[in-house]
């Protein structure tokens, strides 16, 4: 039986429940996450609307709306595969979506931002860190008035650990003739808390840097759902 044929489509709901008609007519903005991924969708499946299919993969995604929808955009084709009536085409088509909106929510820093702000720093690597599934220390180099010049990722590690080594961000500190600097790194266990480990290493670096007088301001940890400021606990 050819399963494409007999889906369920939008087109079996009645006009004003389409997402299709509401979006072309009062935007994207109208519609629930769940109208959203069942545009992406496109069709459902024998017994499943899109709509029916949509709320299905956000309910197995998440505990609520905000979980949901970024873990959904999260997966990788071959995990969005395993979900039941999601081939290859459609574990595709969702994965690219959520890769782009990694992309530009984690588009390049303004050169003119001044990122004295732990939260500004924080909301710009969790877009690009915030589900990996490995440990990434990243540095933003600053000027004296902690303007962006560059930002350079330090080392990629494992599930756990990812290794912040001095040799390295001292060398990228000088390529990018940095004054000041900001590490961050991520946990894939969802806890932004700064471990023992966190802590030692990031003194060290940090006394390091004052030998040279490149000067460590802050280390942010960010998770998909929060960040910890070392600068904002008093640990620097």
């Amino acid at each position: 039986m050819d399963t494409e044929r007999n889906a369920y489509t939008m087109k079996d709901l009645p006009p004003e429940a389409r997402p299709y008609e509401r979006m072309w007519e009062k935007g994207s903005s109208v519609l629930s996450d769940t109208e959203l991924v069942a545009v992406l969708l496109r069709s459902g499946r024998i017994g499943e609307t899109a709509l029916q299919m949509s709320e299905r993969l956000l309910h197995l995604a998440g505990s609520d709306e905000t979980t949901a929808l970024r873990s959904l955009f999260s997966l990788s084709p071959q995990e969005l595969s395993r979900f039941e009536g999601i081939g290859k085409v459609k574990a595709l088509q969702l994965s690219a979506v959520g890769e782009l909106s990694r992309r530009i929510s984690a588009g390049r820093i303004p050169e003119s931002i001044s990122l004295d702000s732990p939260s500004v720093i924080a909301e710009h690597f969790r877009a690009r860190l915030g589900s990996s599934e490995q440990e990434q220390v990243w540095a933003i180099w600053l000027d004296t008035r902690m303007h962006f010049l560059g930002e350079s990722q330090i080392s990629l590690g494992s599930v756990n650990q990812a290794l912040m080594s001095p040799r390295n961000i001292f060398l990228e500190a000088l390529r990018f003739r940095a004054v000041c600097f900001v590490l961050v790194h991520n946990h894939p266990s969802g806890n932004s808390e700064a471990s023992g480990a966190d802590l030692s290493a990031t003194l060290r670096i940090r006394d390091l840097g004052a030998m040279l007088e490149i000067r460590l301001v802050d280390h942010i940890i960010v998770t998909g759902a929060s960040y910890s400021s070392m600068k904002e606990e008093g640990l620097l």
